[in-house]
């Protein structure tokens, strides 16, 4: 037998029988019609090291890259509908439900019918030729993809990028085979196969690039990454019809000698073959397929494929369940590290095995990993654990493509059996491709806790057929031994020899001994001895060398070159493993928490990505030991001031409010302080207080009620009325602070937490959940004993709220001078009453727009502010003579008592949400009242005092637009308006009576409805209108266009899934869907938290 150059470095020759040969006698064994291995498998040829070493540089220069580069865009053009699903696929397309699912499934289907057709045409036509051409038409594929338009015609594409990519990962294995011993072969696949890794970290870059342009030709947002990725992979395509070469006999770029050795390497490993490539042959193809390790192999990669599969579709999914608040792109940027990790394994892994000429060890190695990420992410709702479980599962679960393959190729004989054999492989992990895309659902977003047991669990089932294969080969081998090679082939012709492929008699399983060399490293260097005897280690087959201590840390000596400048003692070099393995923990573990993973130096943080949860300093506590979302108050520490913004403008103003106060305040006058209470102190850190809305007054809602949800990079934005308490309940465990941006103190909602109601009319709900900063902004009008009043409430109920609350010094007064004003303003306007609460939040914002107003810095400057009271007060006198029923020095009186109180809670609002948004925290902000009633694009004058819009909340808060990625909207299960105006669509007969006297807000008040109606359009003198009419005398006018739906008359109170709600309240919704062209996320069935389907 053959020693090659690893054997001569390790200092030991093979105890067989050697033949020295001449060139010439090489020559030979390439030649046509000749064997280079005897009966047993031994090799006939002795080869130099240095010629073989010279021929490796030159096949890994001229064969790798190419098809590496291929593969990359291959997998990148299969992955990227991931990338386009998050932004805005599923929304042009209306896919809805299991939509997305079945349009990865096409892919699957197609790529496992056609994966042996198109393995056996790549050996029929030359993978030369076969190459190039599959991937020139999948980058067609991917660029039609960009000009679809509906479901059917993605499925379409998709089912073509599965024909097309089926040949390309066993073709591109089966091409190398035909270059390189078994030995060297799984380094080599490792350099192609890290493109699937790969594809994910520079596709997610890629796809993040790709979203920064404005447009593409006439293609926007999604469209663009399907045209520019396929575009770059037709153009890779063409230049490889030129570099790849199809076989060493056809490579003008070896010469004739190097031609020869790299063909009698080859045959010196394939028992009983006289060519390197040879004719189709049924009987070769069916063994090639037959092989047990064939089949047991490829059941481990169906396994594998399930999680590497998952994570190349779903992992922006994933990410994005683990940081909501995250925009678009920062999702597309966090799927990056895990599969660059990923990367280094799928090349450090194989580079083992191929300097210890091991696989099946590596292997089982790779399983634990996988099983211990899954069973983090089953184990914990933390969202630095459930990403460092990413690291760990991408660490390992890539390193299998590249194994399998290498360990299939190994262990058949024959060309023909070989592409068979790789073939099946790849076709079982691409049904477990197909598993995976069912196997995260949105239904079970944000934790995925199916496709988490589902990974952990096969996990398990590679780690149990790989040991149970290695088992199996060693007793195979052992059973091989006791038969005579010479009988056995006794009367057979060199064809029929040729044919018995694995079934020859001389043909030896090859389990690496891995588990040897992985205990014998435990013995030699743990500091414990261990003494474990396995006698049949003496009769393996082929025999070893003894595995000593200097053999075991030379085969090692790749870790550590001589001119390294890595220096360890001769006994640390054993622990490399351990090393790497630390690597993996370092990752995830941040060493101040103990918990997180951002401050591992293997990530930074750049301009422009968002900073990581553990700088989110805005809500981060000064000093907390009980809550670590807890937060000081303003009065108790300068240094949260300075955190919540570095201006000093904020603490200097501080201090001055606070000096002011103290110096009008009476001696013995004392601030107010909270209530304490344990209350949400054992909250779940995750999910933090569980509550639901309590049904309002049908009566008390708006028109066209809404709820935006806005994300910023970073921070998520909510605007609502409708359920207001119960949606912001089930968003604010996700926000680290609560705002509210416009209105006043007139809506009013109730959320039910722990068996006691909480009532918020000016305060935000924020204040329900303890992780959670609360803010109100300049565009509110504030009512001061309605906020003190509230804040009272709610301490009297156990919540801990007097330090969650903070007052931009730019909110507008609402006095009870404006209470008083907004009475008369309606009695003055008669019959053609705008219809009011009656609470002064019309006549606060007049004066704001008349520049009148007070805002609530003046109140700490005493004179300024009676001298605006008593001009305001002047005014009203005027208008309304003795009507005006206010008196000026009992507000004074008021105020000089509310003065040092609110000094605690007044900040510069600016500053302080221009420090939340540079620090990326996830905010959360409610609106007040509907679009219907926005001051400009309302039905004027029946509307309110401000702009409910986006407008309002961005001028309301100070936020930056360019921050915003998403809306979503929420309206009632009917519509309902407070006040006069136009409502064409009030019913006041026996459908209204009823809608009343149910009282629901959800979409089981219309469970017992025979028909429901939608108003679909207006149309006056018989022609609809293509927008709602600003002039009120044509709205009433107008005729309502209904569709009608029929009831489903089935009860739907607290469903949680979508399936369960009957097929009409589906086709209800889902024309909702179509005719408004947004994609239904929350459908409330009852007021409870849990009565709410959530839709991803």
């Amino acid at each position: 037998m053959a020693t090659s150059d690893k054997d001569q470095e390790k200092g030991f020759d093979e105890q067989s029988e050697m033949k020295n040969v001449s060139r010439g006698t090489v020559h030979d064994a390439a030649g046509h019609g000749q064997m280079a291995t005897d009966a047993y498998g031994n090799s006939l040829v002795q080869f130099d090291p240095a010629a073989e070493r010279r021929l490796r540089w030159k096949l890994d220069l001229y064969t790798v890259p190419t098809v590496a580069v291929l593969y990359l865009f291959c997998f990148i053009d299969r992955a990227n509908i991931g990338n386009a699903r998050i932004a805005g696929m599923e929304k042009d397309l209306k896919l809805v439900n299991y939509d997305y699912n079945k349009i990865l499934s096409v892919f699957y289907i197609s790529y496992i019918i056609f994966e042996i057709p198109a393995t056996v045409t790549c050996k029929w036509m030359g993978p030369g030729w076969f190459l190039p051409l599959t991937s020139l038409l999948f980058g067609v594929v991917s660029i039609a993809t960009a000009f679809v338009h509906s479901q059917a015609a993605i499925c379409g594409v998709r089912f073509l990028l599965g024909i097309f990519e089926a040949g390309m990962l066993p073709g591109i294995a089966y091409y190398l085979s035909r270059w390189y011993k078994r030995s060297e072969l799984t380094f080599r696949l490792s350099l192609y196969m890290v493109m699937a890794p790969l594809a994910g970290a520079f596709g997610g870059l890629l796809a993040s690039a790709i979203l920064k342009l404005p447009h593409f030709g006439g293609l926007h947002a999604w469209r663009m990454i399907f045209a520019i990725e396929g575009i770059i992979t037709v153009g890779l395509s063409l230049l490889a019809f030129i570099t790849l070469t199809d076989r060493p006999e056809t490579a003008r770029w070896l010469t004739q000698d190097e031609k020869d050795l790299c063909i009698a390497r080859v045959k010196s490993e394939r028992l009983a073959q006289t060519e390197v490539v040879d004719g189709i042959d049924r009987i070769k193809l069916w063994r090639g397929i037959t092989n047990p390790v064939t089949i047991q192999i490829a059941f481990i990669f169906l396994f594998n494929n399930i999680t590497v599969q998952g994570l190349a579709f779903f992992l922006p999914t994933i990410v994005r369940g683990i940081y909501p608040g995250y925009s678009t792109v920062q999702i597309q940027l966090h799927s990056v590290p895990p599969y660059a990790v990923g990367a280094v394994f799928a090349v450090l892994f194989p580079a083992i095995s191929w300097r210890l000429d091991r696989r099946q060890i590596f292997i089982i190695l790779s399983a634990p990993t996988v099983i211990i990420g899954y069973a983090m992410f089953l184990g914990s709702e933390t969202p630095s654990v459930r990403y460092g479980a990413c690291f760990l599962i991408a660490s390992t679960c890539m390193v299998l493509g590249t194994m399998t393959n290498a360990h299939i190729s190994a262990n058949v004989v024959s060309d023909t059996a070989r592409s068979a054999a790789i073939g099946f492989n790849v076709m079982f992990g691409n049904i477990g491709g197909l598993i995976a895309t069912w196997s995260y659902l949105s239904k079970d977003a944000p934790h995925f806790p199916i496709g988490n047991g589902l990974n952990c669990a096969t996990g398990c089932m590679i780690f149990i057929l790989s040991i149970c294969g290695y088992f199996w080969m060693k007793w195979d081998n052992r059973r091989r031994d006791s038969k005579n090679v010479e009988q056995e082939l006794a009367g057979l012709s060199p064809e029929e020899i040729a044919n018995l492929d694995w079934k020859h008699p001389g043909h030896r399983q090859d389990p690496n001994h891995g588990f040897r060399l992985l205990i014998s490293a435990v013995q030699h260097f743990s500091p414990v001895n261990l003494h474990l005897v396995f006698p049949q280690w003496q009769t393996m087959n082929p025999p070893s060398p003894p595995l000593t201590r200097l053999n075991y840390v030379k085969s090692l000596e790749f870790f550590y070159r001589p001119n390294s400048p890595i220096k360890l003692r001769y006994d640390e070099r054993c622990w490399g493993f351990v090393v790497l393995a630390g690597i993996l923990l370092y990752c995830s573990t941040d060493r101040a928490s103990g918990d997180n993973y951002w401050n591992s130096p293997v990530i930074r943080w750049k301009p422009g990505v968002a900073t990581p949860p553990s700088e989110q300093t805005p809500v981060r506590p000064r000093d907390s030991t009980t809550n670590p979302y807890s937060i000081p108050s303003i009065s108790q520490s300068d240094t949260y001031l300075q955190k919540i913004a570095p201006n000093q403008e904020i603490t200097q103003r501080a201090h001055k409010r606070q000096k002011i106060a103290s110096e009008s305040q009476d001696s013995n006058l004392q601030s107010s302080s909270p209530q304490s209470s344990n209350m949400h102190q054992n909250s779940d850190p995750q999910h933090g207080t569980s509550s639901s809305l309590e049904p309002s007054n049908p009566g008390s809602g708006t028109d066209q009620e809404s709820e935006y949800n806005k994300k910023f990079e970073g921070y998520t934005t909510l605007l609502d009325t409708t359920e207001k308490g119960k949606l912001t309940d089930i968003l604010a465990p996700e926000a680290k602070l609560c705002a509210r941006a416009a209105g006043g103190h007139n809506a009013g909602h109730s959320i039910y937490a722990n068996g006691v109601s909480y009532s918020f009319h000016l305060l935000p709900s924020g204040l329900i959940n303890p992780k959670c900063m609360n803010f109100i902004g300049s565009g509110v009008v504030f009512n001061v004993p309605q906020f003190f009043k509230e804040l009272q409430d709610l301490s009297d109920k156990g919540l801990e709220v007097d330090d969650r609350i903070l007052v931009s010094d730019r909110v507008h007064i609402d006095l009870q001078l404006h209470i008083a004003a907004d009475g008369l303003e309606e009695k003055e306007l008669g019959e053609g009453k705008i219809g009011t609460t009656g609470r002064g939040i019309g006549p606060s914002y007049s004066c704001k727009a008349a520049r009148s107003g007070i805002r609530l810095a003046d109140v700490f400057n005493p004179e300024l502010f009676e001298q605006k009271l008593r001009r305001l007060a002047d005014g009203y006198r005027k208008r309304y003579g003795d009507l005006f029923e206010y008196d000026v020095e009992e507000e004074l009186a008021r105020f000089q008592e509310y003065r040092p109180k609110l000094a605690k809670y007044a900040v510069d609002g600016v500053s302080f949400m221009r420090s939340a948004q540079e620090s990326n925290t996830p905010i959360l902000v409610e609106g007040a009242n509907a679009l219907m009633l926005d001051i400009d694009f309302g039905s004027y004058p029946y509307v309110t005092s401000s702009n409910t819009s986006l407008a309002g909340i961005i001028g309301g808060l100070t936020l930056n637009p360019k921050n915003i990625t998403e809306i979503i909207g929420v309206v009632k299960a009917y519509t309902t308006r407070v006040g006069s105006g136009a409502f064409k669509t009030e019913d006041t007969g026996d459908v209204g009576t009823k809608l009343q006297e149910i009282g629901r807000e959800w979409l089981d008040v219309l469970d017992t409805f025979e028909t429901i109606r939608v108003a679909t359009a207006y149309k006056i003198d018989g022609e609809e209108l293509d927008s709602y009419p600003a002039d009120l005398d044509v709205l009433d006018r107008c005729e309502v266009v209904y569709k009608d739906f029929p009831g489903w008359q089935k009860p739907t109170t607290n469903l949680s899934t979508y399936y369960d709600l009957p097929k009409e309240a589906r086709a209800y919704i889902e024309f909702i869907e179509e005719f408004v062209g947004v994609k239904i996320k929350y459908i409330g069935t009852g007021p409870d938290r849990e009565s709410m389907i959530k839709r991803a």
